[in-house]
């Protein structure tokens, strides 16, 4: 499945902020009630809970687009060993991991060995399929995730973009990676695409991206202090 993204078990993450507050997210079912904003939650009628850059417990979803459109063979199989270097990644350094797929696989968050493993035995058979559909991956995305959401994928179009950057009300953070050295950027809302190259490699490209994201929120939170 390749290494993960730094070659070693203490990678650049997608990142903890603690308890650095970001803003007011809908209530989930299973979240802390000591986060709910109860002078919001009265105004709206709606329970708000307060919500981190990512939860000092985090939770990462990962996305990985099977759709037989979106890839060959060669970025399939970087898709998927990139998806089993965040996950693995993400596991051992105790988050909350999630593994959705474009065919409807949703393994529900968890942690440890044992949830890692039946990860990594399902990406071992996954393959191209022309059955599901991103929609539907990014409604289960909207049945509960939270923390971050980063979304693997050969090649995406302008609809795919949009579809993905509406989805998912509670998350925090977005992040794509996608191998058609697509430009790496930010989107206006605030989307992190990461486009890798067919001789790049993954591991690098992710950790500098991250490593980058980093310092710049330790830079806004500087300025709004």
């Amino acid at each position: 499945m390749g290494p993960d993204p730094d070659g070693t078990a203490e990678t650049g993450s997608l990142g903890r902020s603690g308890e650095d507050f970001a803003a007011l997210r809908p209530y989930i079912v299973g979240d802390d009630l000591r986060r709910v904003h109860w002078p919001s939650s009265a105004r709206t009628g709606d329970l708000l809970v307060r919500q981190h850059d990512i939860p000092w417990q985090g939770r990462v979803c990962v996305v990985l687009d099977l759709r037989r459109q979106a890839s060959d063979d060669v970025t399939l199989e970087r898709a998927i060993s990139a998806a089993a270097s965040v996950l693995r990644t993400h596991l051992r350094r105790g988050d909350h991991v999630r593994l959705l797929t474009t065919t409807g696989v949703d393994s529900g968050y968890g942690v440890g060995a044992s949830h890692l493993d039946g990860l990594l035995e399902y990406l071992a058979v996954a393959a191209r399929s022309s059955s599901g559909s991103l929609r539907m991956a990014m409604e289960l995305v909207e049945r509960g995730a939270s923390g971050a959401v980063v979304l693997v994928s050969g090649s995406l179009s302008s609809a795919d973009m949009e579809l993905f950057e509406r989805s998912g009300s509670a998350v925090s953070l977005r992040r794509i990676v996608r191998f058609d050295g697509s430009q790496r950027v930010t989107t206006p809302r605030r989307t992190e695409v990461l486009g890798i190259g067919p001789g790049e490699e993954f591991a690098a490209a992710w950790t500098e991206s991250t490593g980058a994201t980093a310092g710049r929120r330790r830079r806004r939170r500087q300025v709004v202090s």
